[in-house]
């Protein structure tokens, strides 16, 4: 019976042990899906997502100059908001939004407010401040 020498060192279980460890914190981790039940979204809190066409952002203009008066004028109101690109159908198929630009307000897991299609800011802002007060 022989022993290998090279493989009983100190270095080699210094290596075995940064090996054993690295393996564990990498299998540990997981990638979370952003549903409504992820720790992303923040069910004690209203929050908006705000579904975009990427590919025609100048008729979503007056979406972005309604949430930015909302901001500067409520700030304590809009704490949480998510745009969520076209490039990610999976999103909107969970939501069942197939018109672009839309705009949901989600509470408790729940729609509370969808604002959807070609509007002006001020057909945007008056729903928004409804819900979101």
């Amino acid at each position: 019976m022989s022993i290998n020498l090279e493989r009983s060192g100190p270095s080699y279980m210094r290596s075995l042990v940064i090996f054993m460890l690295s393996f564990l914190l990498l299998s540990s981790c997981h990638l979370a899906q952003n549903t409504p039940s992820s720790p992303v979204f923040n069910n004690t809190e209203k929050q908006l997502l705000f579904f975009s066409d990427e590919d025609n952002l100048h008729n979503e203009s007056s979406y972005y100059d309604a949430l930015l008066e909302i901001k500067k004028t409520y700030p304590e109101i809009v704490t949480s908001m998510k745009v969520i690109p076209s490039s990610e159908k999976v999103r909107y198929s969970s939501f069942d939004v197939d018109t672009f630009p839309t705009l949901l307000v989600i509470h408790d897991n729940q729609i509370i407010a969808q604002i959807e299609g070609d509007l002006s800011k001020e057909e945007i802002i008056q729903p928004l401040i409804d819900v979101l007060k």
